[in-house]
């Protein structure tokens, strides 16, 4: 299936609140994986529950699919944002490296 998006819009600022782009995929390591490429919440909408709302969707999609797993990759300075992961039942798991190429 691809990419998809999943948002929340918020009726009274009448545009999208948080927004969710995740595919299914397989990696030797996990098998059969929800990763999540992005999470975003407006300023104006953090701390409503949004980012939880989407990783709670996420997750049983992940479930319905069949997924043996549920990953994301975070900044390693974004706190406010692993607090969330971690209270949402996601483990510190691994380190990512990037190397940028001309």
């Amino acid at each position: 299936m691809g990419f998809r998006l999943v948002y929340i819009r918020d009726k009274e600022e009448n545009r999208v609140a948080s927004i969710c782009g995740f595919r299914i995929t397989h990696y030797l390591f996990t098998g059969k994986t929800l990763y999540i490429d992005d999470l975003c919440t407006l300023p104006f909408a953090r701390g409503r529950g949004h980012g939880r709302a989407l990783l709670n969707y996420t997750t049983q999609l992940a479930e319905i699919e069949n997924c043996h797993a549920v990953s994301l990759d975070s900044g390693y300075t974004r706190n406010a944002a692993h607090r969330l992961y971690l209270n949402c039942g996601f483990d510190l798991a691994s380190h990512h490296f990037m190397k940028k190429l001309s």
